[in-house]
């Protein structure tokens, strides 16, 4: 399995496991981009119904698969409290949301690191800030790839 598809495959697996949201309308798209002054390795838009993963940060099938736990975690959180939290002094490290998307990833990443367990995923060193580390990505799955903000098919 390529490891592009391994992510979906593993996002896959987190919807399966987590379920729907009970406060959006659609499941969250995938995102992969590589962009090293992005400073997030995920985000969890929820006006654009997507999560986006930052594959130059993501370079393990923990961090992947942490990431991407963490940013489903936002996705099924009511969001009118997102900001509540915020405006009533919490910071992103004591942010009750945070806190628990952080826990849920660290409890449960392991179950959904199957996918990555093939030799080639094992033995490759994942470079993705360099293009052709993403070729062909659009081929492979249905998402959306860039390299600092540009669609990999343009490069």
């Amino acid at each position: 399995m390529q490891p592009v598809e391994s992510i979906k495959t593993a996002y896959d697996l987190i919807r399966n496991h987590y379920g729907e949201s009970l406060y959006s309308d659609d499941i969250p798209d995938l995102v992969l981009f590589s962009d090293e002054a992005d400073t997030v390795s995920g985000e969890y838009d929820d006006a654009n119904e997507e999560i986006s993963l930052n594959m130059y940060y993501c370079t393990t099938a923990e961090q992947c698969v942490k990431t991407l736990i963490h940013e489903y975690m936002h996705y099924l959180q009511p969001r009118n409290w997102y900001q509540r939290y915020y405006k009533m002094g919490h910071t992103h490290q004591t942010h009750p949301y945070e806190i628990q998307a952080e826990q849920v990833a660290e409890r449960d990443w392991q179950r959904f690191t199957q996918p990555f367990y093939t030799f080639e995923w094992l033995t490759t060193r994942h470079n993705w800030d360099h293009p052709d580390s993403l070729n062909e990505i659009g081929e492979l799955v249905d998402i959306e790839v860039t390299v600092n903000g540009t669609p990999v098919g343009q490069l």
